[in-house]
């Protein structure tokens, strides 16, 4: 399984901005292969011996995600999601639900990277910190990489500054 020249492009833009020191979002259309993309980021991170999460808000793109990587990488990540029966402790790549991931901080090895599939669907809430937001603040020397088919949030606008950081 190889990426795209469209998805190595983003692969490749992803790892130029962290490496600039920004936190970019990817804007890929649905049916793009975001699953292939955030399987090549977790897995080189987990080749320079980095940890990597990917959180989303449900079980079913855990499942889809988790299942790209297998294939990708020919190896099983570690998966934190109670509606998959997983609370999977032992691994470098770490797919869940940020429900579940909220509940075992911990016990997870802290990530050097988190990447938020569906970053569209953060809560942005004024005054009261949502599940993702106390993740990040727990962790605030993860480099973080956003994921959407769609960087509009209706109510508040844009997700990311204008660049897509």
């Amino acid at each position: 399984m190889q990426p795209r020249p469209y998805q190595q492009e983003a692969i490749d833009a992803a790892i130029s901005a962290l490496r600039e020191g920004y936190n970019p979002v990817l804007q890929l259309a649905t049916g793009t292969g975001k699953s292939l993309i955030i399987a090549a980021l977790c897995e080189r991170q987990r080749l320079m011996g980095r940890q990597a999460w990917m959180l989303t808000h449900v079980q079913q793109l855990v499942k889809q995600n988790a299942a790209t990587y297998a294939r990708y990488c020919n190896l099983e990540p570690a998966i934190v999601c109670a509606s998959l029966g997983r609370k999977d402790t032992w691994g470098g790549v770490t797919y869940g639900t940020i429900q579940s991931v909220t509940g075992m901080l911990d016990v997870l090895q802290p990530p050097d990277l988190i990447i938020i599939d569906e970053a569209h669907r953060v809560p942005h809430n004024e005054g009261e910190p949502t599940l993702y937001q106390s993740v990040l603040e727990r962790y605030p020397e993860a480099q973080r990489i956003a994921m959407t088919a769609t960087t509009w949030r209706m109510g508040t606008g844009l997700i990311c500054r204008e660049g897509g950081q």
